[in-house]
């Protein structure tokens, strides 16, 4: 098949772990025998025509609005494309970035913005008053037009997770006969428990237990509820924090750790991928305090590396992590102190959920199954154009 993804980023750019999935499945779709072209946005001044590991890649302009101006400028880009040459699946990676699309189409769903909307006690998250207003007003907006749009216009939609698929049920009352779920995937192979005692000793983390975070980190990631949890957490812990931060937001998470606890958290920075399962297996618990998720990557690579997971009961994480680790509320910081304390007290119980977790993995999170999963539904809707 010719198929067209457009997703915001692709190699070797990324600003959020989407990029991730769009990547896995481009060389998924690839190593099966497909043809893919790849349109995302030209940063850093990338060439607008490329081929990267066999992929056709073409960059369009992002613009001041971001995916905004990125979207509107795709979808004039794969309609001249799909006039030249005919697509046989053209697929948005992100169901946003098609609000502007005029032809038949595919697309993968994530949280709606109409969710996002009240994620915090009804509001969204944010780290200051200026940042909430400017959510509230952008939250707003867009789901009631861009979204909106998007939502009514797909053939067929592809839900992360089966949160995910409700949540575009309840909010736009799309029909379920239109959405279908297919997990994330990743490289299990890739993606399993590594030696660590080396990368231990380099971090300073020697006779440490290591608590774990992954991800960029927005207000959505609910890391100032884990400051006040570390205080409830022996001298010996640690708070390892691989990723990047969302301006204004790690200022927040500062304030949040007391005087007491700051010698507790360390940060890692960007880690490139090839290090991260090492990253996972050094650390004692991957901890995920989310207030809202609609899959959860780090969730996924963790339990793929045995590494037990304390994360909270929102979106999709339930279904997700299932028996491999142990979840709490929202935004309580009591409860989430009290789960890493009894995961860091017992050892026997780490490697249950561990051992669950690699097992889960493999089972329903691979890049196979997400590969095969989502050709079942091109062609699907390759029967019914």
């Amino acid at each position: 098949m010719r198929i067209c993804l457009v997703n915001l980023d692709f190699r070797p750019y990324r600003t959020s772990g989407h990029a991730i999935y769009g990547e896995l499945l481009a060389d998924g779709l690839r190593a099966a025998g497909h043809e893919i072209t790849i349109v995302a946005s030209q940063r850093a001044g990338a060439p607008s025509l490329a081929r990267i590991d066999g992929i056709r890649v073409l960059r369009v302009p992002i613009g001041v609005t971001d995916w905004i101006g990125f979207s509107f400028r795709a979808a004039r880009q794969v309609e001249k494309l799909h006039r030249e040459q005919t697509f046989d699946v053209v697929h948005f990676l992100d169901l946003h970035f098609a609000y502007a699309y005029r032809g038949n189409h595919v697309a993968t769903l994530v949280q709606p913005f109409r969710q996002r909307l009240h994620a915090k006690d009804g509001l969204p998250y944010y780290h200051s008053w200026r940042n909430l207003l400017f959510r509230y007003v952008y939250y707003t907006l867009a789901s009631f037009t861009l979204e909106k749009w998007a939502a009514n216009r797909v053939s067929i939609m592809l839900a992360t997770s089966r949160a995910v698929r409700d949540a575009y049920i309840r909010y736009y009352a799309a029909e379920e006969t239109r959405i279908v779920v297919v997990p994330e995937g990743i490289d299990t192979d890739r993606y399993r428990p590594q030696p660590s005692q080396r990368l231990r000793d380099a971090l300073g983390l020697e006779g440490k237990q290591v608590l774990l975070y992954v991800g960029f980190s927005t207000p959505r990631k609910g890391l100032e509820y884990l400051g006040p949890a570390l205080d409830s957490l022996g001298p010996d812990c640690r708070l390892l924090i691989v990723g990047k931060w969302e301006r204004g937001y790690r200022e927040r998470f500062y304030r949040s750790v007391s005087q007491h606890s700051r010698g507790k958290v360390l940060e890692a920075g960007y880690v490139p991928d090839e290090d991260m399962p090492s990253y996972y297996s050094l650390a004692d618990i991957l901890v995920l305090p989310s207030l809202l998720e609609g899959f959860g990557l780090p969730l996924v690579e963790a339990m793929a590396c045995e590494t037990p997971v304390v994360a909270t009961t929102v979106g999709s994480i339930p279904e997700v992590v299932g028996d491999a680790g142990l979840l709490v509320p929202a935004m309580d910081s009591q409860a989430l102190g009290e789960a890493l304390q009894k995961l860091l007290d017992d050892e026997q119980l780490r490697r249950t959920l561990g051992t669950r977790g690699r097992k889960r993995a493999q089972r329903i999170y691979s890049k196979r199954q997400m590969v095969a999963r989502t050709l079942e539904v091109y062609h699907t809707y390759l029967r019914q154009a």
